[in-house]
């Protein structure tokens, strides 16, 4: 692969990836690359080396997506699911693998080394809070488009139209109902965390 990256982990997992035959989760693949001698830290009580190390593969990762689009390949990257496909049929007008996946803010982030040289613990321990708040707030995302009488997909601007409207019919100072009130403000709060970007 020729590559400008000096992430020194791409060659490692490349050469695991075209070898697997399941789909690989981001602790195995590291787990693999430790056995070939890379020392990737794992301590979750050192969220720094922990992202470090994180960073580290998903950034090789998508170095590798786009070589292996190249080659009419598909490389699936996700925390759970690692695996290589073949690409069955491109769309004549998709030549780049941006417009084959839903993930381009993800692949734009890991593939920004700066990313990873700014981080501190402190920015490392609020992406891990904003995290930990959009996976709660997607357990609650039903509940709250129920409320706002909203189906998926949605756009946000939807959600904030929606909003609009039933915090004027349900405000006590209109009239309303103050239980329905905090229900709407609630319903609004769990939806922005998912969809406001």
């Amino acid at each position: 692969m020729d590559t400008n990256s000096n992430n020194y982990l791409i060659e490692g997992i490349r050469c695991i990836l075209e070898v697997a035959i399941e789909p690989l989760s981001e602790y195995e693949l590291i787990q693999m690359l430790n056995e070939q001698g890379w020392s990737l830290p794992t301590n979750a009580n050192d969220s720094l080396d922990l992202f470090t190390s994180h960073f580290l593969v998903f950034n090789a990762l998508y170095q590798l997506q786009v070589y292996y689009w190249a080659e009419d390949k598909y490389l699936e990257i996700s925390a759970l699911a690692i695996q290589l496909h073949s690409v069955i049929k491109k769309e004549s007008s998709s030549t780049d693998v941006a417009h084959y996946t839903s993930d381009e803010a993800l692949r734009a982030y890991y593939l920004d080394m700066t990313q990873l040289t700014n981080a501190t613990e402190d920015s490392v321990n609020q992406l891990l809070n904003q995290f930990w708040e959009r996976l709660l707030a997607n357990d609650d995302s039903d509940k709250a488009l129920a409320i706002f009488s909203l189906e998926l997909p949605v756009t946000y601007s939807e959600i904030k139209k929606r909003y609009r409207s039933l915090a004027m019919e349900h405000h006590p100072d209109r009239g309303g109902d103050l239980v329905k009130f905090k229900e709407v403000n609630w319903a609004f709060g769990v939806l922005q965390r998912i969809y406001r970007s």
